[in-house]
C-alpha cells in the first residue's frame, strides 16, 4: 500500500486485516510481516516493530487496530503472510486500508 492517497495526499493511518477464503476459517496462530519500501535505498526493508500476531481461530477474518504512519509517510507499507493455517486450504488475503483525514 502506498502511504499517499490517489489525490496524492499523506496517509495519516491505515488498518489492517486477514481474511481466509470464502467458506473457509483461520486456524491458529501466525504473523503478518511488516515491510516498508524505503525510496532513498530503493528497497523493501523487513519492520519488524510493526509485526501483526494473528490469533483469531474458528473466525474467517482477523482485524488489528489503526496504526499511525509517523515517519512512514509517502512511503509504501506491505504485511505478508507468515505460517498462518486455514481450514482446508492456504489462502488468506491481506486488506490494508489507509486514511489521510486521521
Amino acid at each position: 500500500m502506498s502511504l499517499t492517497d490517489t489525490a496524492g495526499y499523506a496517509v495519516r493511518g491505515f488498518f489492517v486485516s486477514v481474511c481466509a477464503a470464502s467458506a473457509q476459517t483461520l486456524s491458529g496462530a501466525g504473523l503478518l510481516r511488516a515491510w516498508v519500501y524505503h525510496p532513498d535505498a530503493a528497497s523493501w526493508m523487513r519492520n519488524p516493530d510493526l509485526d501483526l500476531s494473528v490469533t483469531a481461530s474458528g473466525v474467517r477474518c482477523q482485524a488489528f487496530p489503526d496504526l499511525r504512519t509517523g515517519y512512514l509517510q509517502g512511503r509504501r507499507v506491505l504485511f505478508a503472510a507468515d505460517s498462518l493455517t486455514v481450514s482446508g486450504g492456504t489462502t488468506v488475503t491481506v486488506r490494508i486500508d489507509g486514511d489521510s483525514t486521521l
